[in-house]
């Protein structure tokens, strides 16, 4: 069995995607990935022909995003879902450990 592939420093390899095999008409006809300048980018592209019947192949490049599965902690939750004035309310001198937030008055009729 063949060792997992590695794209190498200024390269980068595509997979033809099979009309069968595509999720939606639109779906990339080829994808893969590249490395530039120590980043890894994912890459997708679609054939088409031109005009005068040359092919031309298309594409669009991202980063590619390292998935971290691990849960956030409490304080983590908790900071992503205050609000600024929650924040700044909680790390006041005067604030014994607890909040005490009054939420902005609004002309909103709910």
């Amino acid at each position: 069995m063949a060792d997992k592939f590695e794209v190498k420093e200024g390269t980068f390899s595509l997979i033809k995607v099979y009309p069968e095999n595509k999720k939606k008409e639109t779906s990339p006809d080829f994808f893969g990935e590249a490395k530039f300048k120590g980043v890894e980018l994912r890459l997708s592209a679609w054939a088409r022909l031109t005009d005068s019947g040359k092919i031309r192949i298309t594409g669009y490049i991202e980063e590619k995003q390292i998935q971290n599965h691990e849960k956030p902690t409490e304080s983590q939750l908790n900071d992503y879902l205050m609000t600024p004035e929650m924040k700044a309310a909680q790390a006041s001198p005067e604030s014994s450990g607890l909040v005490s937030f009054q939420p902005p008055e609004d002309d909103l009729p709910f």
